[in-house]
């Protein structure tokens, strides 16, 4: 009895000594801490450190780390042998950001596509589902897919599969049977429906696009009509058919006497379609023309920019802000705005500091956000040739202030405000501390007493 006794007390013993190599050093502390003396806490940090060292990393296998901003570059993607981990957080990261169909976004290679759709884990795809194309053997690949799963996967694979393949092609033709114009426009998620169908069943597009091309009561649709024939042309290489509906709709976007929805449309068919010889000096001289420079509601001219990759268009944008002619100065400064939007380039604030010194520099009192921004950009990036706009856009405000007093209760005190805060933070910051005296801040800030 006494042996067994004792063995118990030594089996006991032994795991609990056991078990400390593997208790972390916290809560090894707190366990003896309240009951051993400095001596043998000294004793309990040497044993510690007398342990065998850790294993190394596996060299084979990449330590996990968070990529920085320049790793999602839309214009610098991983390259195809790239580790499949990199390829899937990138094209998860682009699908994620995706901006809609007015918004440029990249495509992955055929071998990226290819390693991404043999992911085991329909997490991983569902996830890229707004970078694929939509293609016929992509749509077969993720039809396969939604064919073997069940659950939310399988909804989110469905929902990609209507809009991109010809198997649920019925609920696109329901959609773009309700098509008509409204509001001199039409329904977007119609109108992306009919455009979706005529690329993946054109003979179920067909008598939707042949009633609302033949309607001229509804200038609009007819519009989107002539894209839809425009677009299956080109799918199909009918060069005569593409250069006739092209001509119908480059004719659109001229005419002054049509609405500004029936023009927008059948812009947004010529620059969202595959470019064509000649089509960009033809969109530039758009730009003379102010019923279009200034068209309302609609993004117009900008959807050149918008629709290409980044940067694209940016040097011969701040090339135009040389000309002479109004108009033309104010689109590209509407289109270095939309550059400034997505892809803070230093360049694009340089060429457009003439506005913060002179707001009738492009005529557009409407776009005082837009200078906001110049602003912001300033806040972060010290540019030492931006001082006299920043002096100018201080004295503007105060001005304002001083000769509309009722301005208080007026829409522009959220900008005034806004203004004065950021270039508080810019006088804070120091970049233009040695040449700004300090009053010039204080003045701006007391002008708006509700700034927070």
């Amino acid at each position: 009895m006494k042996r067994f006794v004792l063995t118990c007390l030594l089996c006991t013993a032994g795991l609990g000594l056991g078990a400390v190599p593997f208790l972390p050093l916290g809560s090894l502390s707190h366990l003896f801490v309240a009951r051993a003396a400095p001596a043998t806490k000294v004793q309990l940090i040497k044993s510690l450190l007398a342990l065998p060292a850790p294993p190394p990393p596996n060299p084979l296998e990449a330590p996990w780390a968070p990529h920085d901003a320049s790793f999602y570059d839309p214009q610098k993607p991983p390259p195809d042998d790239a580790p499949i981990a990199d390829l899937v957080d990138y094209w998860t990261q682009q699908s994620r950001t995706f901006g809609g169909v007015l918004n440029y976004h990249p495509r992955p290679s055929d071998r990226v596509l290819e390693k991404l759709l043999q992911e085991t884990d329909l997490s991983t795809i569902t996830n890229v589902l707004n970078v694929l194309p939509d293609d016929r053997r992509t749509a077969d690949a993720i039809k396969a897919l939604y064919d073997g799963t069940q659950g939310a996967e399988r909804n989110a694979l469905k929902e990609w599969l209507v809009g991109n393949s010809p198997y649920f092609s019925d609920m696109l033709t329901r959609k773009a049977s309700r098509l008509r114009d409204t509001d001199n426009y039409v329904n977007v998620a119609d109108q992306n429906a009919l455009l979706a169908l005529t690329r993946q069943d054109f003979d179920a597009a067909r008598p939707t696009i042949d009633r609302l091309y033949s309607d001229n009561s509804q200038p609009v649709s007819k519009a989107l009509a002539t894209w839809a024939l425009y677009r299956h042309a080109m799918d199909v290489g009918d060069v005569g058919d593409t250069d006739r509906y092209r001509s119908e709709l480059i004719r659109m976007v001229e005419n002054r006497s049509l609405s500004d929805g029936t023009r927008d449309m059948a812009n947004d068919a010529i620059v969202r379609e595959p470019d064509f010889p000649g089509r960009d000096d033809w969109c530039f001289s758009l730009y003379a023309d102010e019923s279009l420079v200034k068209m309302p509601y609609f993004t117009g001219l900008t959807t050149l920019m918008m629709y290409a990759p980044p940067g694209k268009y940016t040097p011969k944008m701040i090339e135009l802000l040389k000309s002479d002619d109004k108009l033309v100065r104010l689109m590209a400064v509407r289109n270095l705005v939309v550059a400034l939007d997505r892809d803070t380039n230093p360049d694009v604030v340089r060429a457009l500091l003439p506005w913060l010194e002179d707001p009738k520099w492009a005529e557009a009192p409407a776009d005082d956000a837009a200078r906001q921004r110049l602003v912001n950009f300033l806040q972060n990036n010290k540019m030492p040739e931006s001082v006299p706009g920043l002096i100018a856009a201080l004295n503007e405000k105060r001005v304002e202030r001083e000769t509309d007093p009722g301005n208080a209760n007026s829409a522009n005190t959220a900008n005034t405000m806004r203004y004065a805060g950021n270039l508080a933070n810019l006088r804070s910051s120091s970049m233009i501390a040695p040449r700004v005296h300090a009053t010039s801040v204080s003045a701006e800030l007391r002008l708006c007493p509700s700034y927070p």
